[in-house]
């Protein structure tokens, strides 16, 4: 259960000092969060959910604890090597069917 009384305060690394956390919202309880995921390389692993839980135990706090309002947005991002790879692999097999295409007609002339 929220208790709106709580006061969130945040280390702020700028001014090396604890502050009160307040949110844009005038009201002071709406608080809109993107977060960057996690990057993707390759096949899912226990590593990705790292990203997950912690940023959703954050949220609990924030919303059960503190009484917030949260509108929570996470990106995943794929890299781009695997665009790239896809392409690269498209390209090996149709420049081999291309190949095995000529072969093919080379011989029909013999």
């Amino acid at each position: 259960m929220a208790t709106v009384g709580n006061k969130l305060r945040l280390y702020n690394s700028l001014t090396r000092s604890v502050e009160d956390f307040q949110p844009v919202d005038p009201n002071g309880r709406h608080v809109t969060w993107y977060s960057c995921g996690p990057t993707v390389y390759d096949a899912s692993h226990m590593g990705h959910a790292r990203s997950y839980i912690s940023f959703d135990i954050l949220r609990r706090v924030m919303a059960n604890y503190f009484g917030y309002d949260i509108f929570f947005v996470m990106n995943i991002t794929g890299k781009i090597f695997f665009e790239e790879t896809l392409i690269d692999t498209y390209i090996f097999y149709l420049k081999a069917f291309m190949l095995s295409k000529l072969v093919n007609y080379c011989y029909l002339d013999l």
